[in-house]
């Protein structure tokens, strides 16, 4: 769970950077927080932001509507809720106009049963992931 929200706010921050730098050739500064940053935990006077922010900026549009479908993806309390979300997600990128929000989607339909097993028993690989994450830190430390 926590690797897809983390996966969703790395491509929704790399669209915004590339929006920012490659099309707007950094004559603009796109705020980054606000996108990252669950819509349900915005003030209001933040949604308006994020929604002046994505009219101005279509292409970011697509990212952040699949940021935060994977939001609610992982709020269902069942696998059946959560398949037809995340059904709906993949279909919705497949058929996207952007080439970076298709590899999100086919990435998400390779992924599809591991993320729906979430829902059998909410548990999740994080504890083995911050392991090796502290162990390759360990190595870096001291060398190995």
């Amino acid at each position: 769970m926590l690797f897809m929200y983390a996966l969703a706010n790395k491509r929704m921050d790399e669209a915004r950077r590339i929006e920012q730098d490659v099309y707007q050739k950094r004559k603009v500064k796109i705020p980054k927080k606000i996108f990252l940053i669950g819509r349900e935990k915005l003030s209001q006077e933040n949604k308006q932001k994020v929604d002046d922010l994505l009219g101005k900026y279509p292409t970011l549009q697509g990212f952040y509507w699949a940021k935060e479908k994977i939001r609610e993806l992982y709020r269902q309390t069942d696998r059946e809720k959560a398949t037809k979300i995340l059904d709906n997600i993949i279909f919705n990128l497949e058929v996207a106009d952007d080439a970076e929000l298709v590899r999100w989607g086919n990435t998400l339909k390779k992924w599809r049963e591991p993320i729906l097993n979430y829902f059998h028993n909410r548990t999740t690989n994080g504890y083995t992931e911050g392991c090796n994450t502290k162990i390759k830190m360990l190595k870096r430390n001291i060398g190995g």
